[in-house]
């Protein structure tokens, strides 16, 4: 509990800390010594990332997409998504991408969840690709999920869904997508790394 505790101060301080460059926690992710702590610090992400999500569907039900308040949240979203996944991308560097079967679910989920929602770039799509492919390898993410975040990327690099004729396999939706994105090295640098850890 202790450790809990310390880990929401410790977000709150980085967060709030000016002097503090947002895009650098890679200090507070490396305290971050026991799974509690880890899962602690994950699932506070999450929450925050789906709390502006709700926030969002609520205001653009009220308001009008072209009103200065929903522009501004709009902004304010981006802001948080960059800072969300500038906290994800500093735990994978220190402690690599969350067990399912130390962590919590939704712990486990974290660093797909934010990855996926980095809206204005695909730089972090790609750079954070082996993550989720070997956590699809490992069983700590399911194949759908790596689907629905190629598909994301693939949309946000060419401007449209992947289209597939029906019916075919995931496996073959997700070998299709890797290569379209030109992402084939990546793939065989973890399925190597991950042969040879076997």
């Amino acid at each position: 509990m202790n450790n809990i505790v310390f880990v929401i101060l410790l977000l709150l301080t980085v967060a709030c800390n000016p002097e503090q460059k947002s895009q650098d926690f890679t200090e507070a992710v490396k305290v971050l010594n026991t799974l509690e702590a880890q899962t602690a610090f994950l699932e506070a992400i999450y929450d925050e990332d789906q709390g502006v999500r709700r926030e969002k569907t609520d205001i653009t039900i009220l308001i009008d997409r072209e009103s200065e308040v929903f522009k501004a949240k709009r902004q304010e979203s981006i802001a948080l998504n960059k800072e969300l996944l500038a906290k994800v991308e500093a735990y994978l560097a220190v402690h690599g991408h969350p067990s399912l079967s130390k962590h919590s679910e939704k712990a486990a989920m974290t660093p797909w969840i934010v990855i996926h929602h980095a809206y204005e770039d695909i730089a972090p799509r790609r750079r954070n690709f082996q993550y989720l492919y070997r956590a699809t390898k490992t069983g700590d993410l399911d194949s759908g999920k790596l689907a629905f975040y190629l598909n994301r990327y693939y949309d946000r690099q060419f401007g449209h869904r992947m289209q597939l004729k029906n019916p075919f396999r995931e496996e073959f939706e997700i070998d299709t997508l890797i290569r379209s994105l030109n992402l084939q090295q990546l793939r065989e640098e973890v399925d190597r790394a991950f042969e040879s850890s076997k």
